[in-house]
């Protein structure tokens, strides 16, 4: 079966996306995506067929749905040549710039289309694309903004993005510092006075920042190797980050970004820590000297650090795979 994977713009629609590409690599998968850094190093060391596109959002102004306008018609041509050229028989699509013109393409192709939502609160593309989907998949048991009449076509999989890996074991309490794959330069700066305090401390500065500091690290390819390491991690509330972090059971302290569409990383943050699997701080409100007490609290409290841990690993559903595959008819029992 030949089956189009869409995702692009940043590691929270990429991630889930790889993973379930290396799940079905019994088919023939084609990725579209997005023109970016990390889809360039990324994407073609799956050895599968893929094309990238430039593409733009939709931002306010009249310049920027302009050029979003030109794009995505732009694109409606060479995603019709795509779909046509490698036979596609199902399409499924993980959020990104290019999911908007392979839904507009799919209005003339019919193609069976499937959605996953990685947030909480379900993105501005995809609540306008719901009635033109077969099925729509859902990181969160809870995911709001649906509407009604579609409700029947939800799916509660859980996200492809977690690690089947055991979080090693460490003489040292290691802790590690992401704010997603493009960064944060606002939190990075803030928090850079712990780089000095905890030996064992690791930052991920991100692409798009130039920390210069020898316990940063620009970018992690190899998460489901590096990740296992730490016994804490600061985080943003990006889908798939609180995702890997859960099957790891890695207690956390979460700093959900306030720049992003409907606020949906706190919403996701707030979703994550209905129980205590970790702790939410305000990007506003960040004090060093409360993250310290937080950081030696789980240092010194075993129990605490342990009832947090186990929390933490009951959040993502370790049956996504098949969940996504049986709703697309892809599963075949061995």
């Amino acid at each position: 079966m030949n089956i189009l994977v869409v995702s692009g713009g940043s590691g929270g629609h990429i991630n889930p996306a790889i993973k379930l590409i290396k799940s079905i690599s019994e088919h023939h998968i084609v990725y579209l995506g997005t023109n970016t850094r990390i889809e360039k190093e990324n994407i073609p060391k799956l050895n599968i067929s893929y094309y990238l596109l430039n593409n733009k959002g939709l931002k306010k102004g009249l310049k920027n749905k302009l050029i979003f306008v030109y794009y995505l018609i732009l694109n409606f041509f060479k995603v019709i040549k795509i779909i046509k050229k490698e036979k596609i028989d199902k399409i499924i699509t993980f959020g990104g710039y290019s999911a908007s013109s392979v839904f507009l393409a799919n209005l003339f192709l019919k193609k069976d289309i499937y959605m996953h939502e990685q947030n909480v609160i379900i993105g501005r593309n995809n609540k306008f694309m719901l009635k033109l989907v077969n099925k729509i998949f859902t990181s969160f048991k809870n995911t709001t903004g649906i509407k009604d009449k579609y409700l029947n076509k939800v799916v509660y999989s859980g996200n492809p993005s977690f690690f089947e890996t055991k979080k090693i074991d460490n003489n040292n309490f290691n802790i590690l510092i992401m704010t997603g794959s493009l960064g944060s330069s606002s939190v990075s700066e803030k928090l850079l006075p712990l780089l000095d305090d905890y030996p064992s401390i690791t930052m991920i500065g991100g692409i798009n920042n130039k920390l210069s500091h020898k316990c940063v690290i620009p970018y992690v390819n190899n998460m489901e190797e590096f990740l296992p390491n730490f016994d804490l991690v600061i985080t943003r509330a990006g889908a798939s980050s609180l995702n890997e972090i859960s099957s790891l059971g890695i207690p956390s302290i979460i700093i959900p970004s306030p720049y992003v569409i409907n606020n949906h990383q706190y919403l996701n943050a707030k979703e994550y820590l209905s129980i205590k699997r970790g702790y939410l701080i305000k990007e506003n409100e960040i004090d060093i000297n409360v993250i310290k007490n937080i950081i030696n609290e789980l240092k010194n409290n075993k129990f605490l650090y342990e009832e947090i841990s186990k929390n933490s690993n009951t959040f993502y559903n370790i049956n996504t795979i098949k969940i996504i595959k049986t709703e697309m008819g892809l599963w075949k029992d061995s």
